[in-house]
């Protein structure tokens, strides 16, 4: 793969995006990074002090939602990497999208996502962008019967279970890989999809401490409690170094065989299990309260093809270990 090729990272101040800004940097391609306003300085500052940064990287204004917004960016472009997607959890007046019905969520959501997918994908089409790379979750990959082992390239989430069960966040991402998949069968390009859950690890900016478990950690780092477990929950959740998911993303496209869906993890933990591991960090006082609940099994991922791409994934505890170290020099 020549490092003379230029990629574009959709959604490049994500914390996805600049992971696969800083490793595509890293190793010597040029880069064109897309956000929404690509002069809030708040942003584009910290990607801008990437080691090659001053050299190789373009920052572009451009919105999914917006036709042909891409179009300009994706010019002279070899790979295409979608990662731009924040799942729409309110609309703009404030309203959750749980308090929609099924009706108004496919207008005022789904929909638009169907809308947004098509946007990205009709821009690169039209400047025969050769290779795509979109990150979805986990989510997408539990089908409505018990198996011991998920398989990303057997195993699809329904959109109809979703919708009923009202949720309509991982239905998003049901909606981005159906439209993806479907696109490629007469555009002919290629393509791969990205199934991480937690990815956690040293950030790069201030904004990617708000996301999810990374919040809950820089809390208790803090010496306060995030609220999410009042008691230790029996399940389970999957964990990724998010560096280690850049370079799955970065390593299929240096492998022209790579095609279809990855799952991104390095395993399952139950919760008791993560809790436990946190111990050996915060303040006990803080984590939950165990209530002697047994955990159920954990959930277990075949990562025979994920394996393929060559990345030695860091283990869970080590993962831990690095994002709390990380959290505490930083405070």
């Amino acid at each position: 793969m020549s490092k003379n090729k230029i990629v574009c990272i959709a959604g490049a101040s994500g914390l996805v995006g600049s992971h696969l800004v800083k490793e595509c940097l890293k190793r010597g391609y040029k880069v064109r990074g897309t956000l929404t306003d690509a002069t809030n300085k708040e942003k584009t500052k910290h990607l801008m002090e990437l080691n090659n940064a001053k050299e190789n990287l373009q920052l572009f204004s451009a919105d999914m939602y917006e036709e042909n917004s891409f179009d300009k960016v994706l010019k002279g472009v070899d790979a295409f990497f979608i990662a731009c997607y924040v799942p729409v959890v309110k609309l703009k007046d404030g309203t959750s999208i749980k308090q929609l019905s099924d009706l108004e969520v496919w207008e005022k959501v789904l929909g638009p996502t169907k809308k947004a997918t098509l946007n990205l994908l009709n821009s690169s089409k039209k400047n025969n962008v050769e290779n795509l790379f979109i990150c979805s979750s986990t989510a997408t990959v539990n089908p409505p019967y018990p198996v011991e082992h998920k398989i990303e390239d057997i195993h699809f989430t329904l959109l109809q279970d979703q919708i009923e069960q009202k949720k309509y966040t991982p239905a998003q991402k049901t909606i981005l890989e159906s439209v993806a998949r479907n696109f490629v069968k007469s555009s002919k390009q290629r393509l791969c999809i990205f199934l991480p859950t937690i990815m956690i690890g040293p950030v790069l900016m201030p904004q990617h401490l708000e996301n999810e478990f990374m919040k809950l950690l820089n809390n208790y780092v803090k010496g306060e409690d995030h609220g999410w477990h009042k008691e230790i929950p029996s399940g389970s959740m999957s964990i990724a170094h998010i560096s280690d998911v850049a370079k799955l993303f970065v390593n299929a496209y240096e492998d022209e065989s790579a095609s279809g869906r990855y799952v991104a993890v390095k395993e399952s933990w139950t919760w008791k299990k993560i809790y436990n591991e946190l111990a050996k960090y915060v303040d006990k006082d803080l984590l939950p309260k165990d209530n002697g609940v047994v955990p159920d099994e954990v959930t277990k991922f075949d990562t025979s093809k994920q394996d393929k791409l060559d990345v030695e994934m860091t283990s869970v505890a080590e993962t831990i270990e690095e994002t709390v170290k990380f959290l505490k020099e930083r405070s």
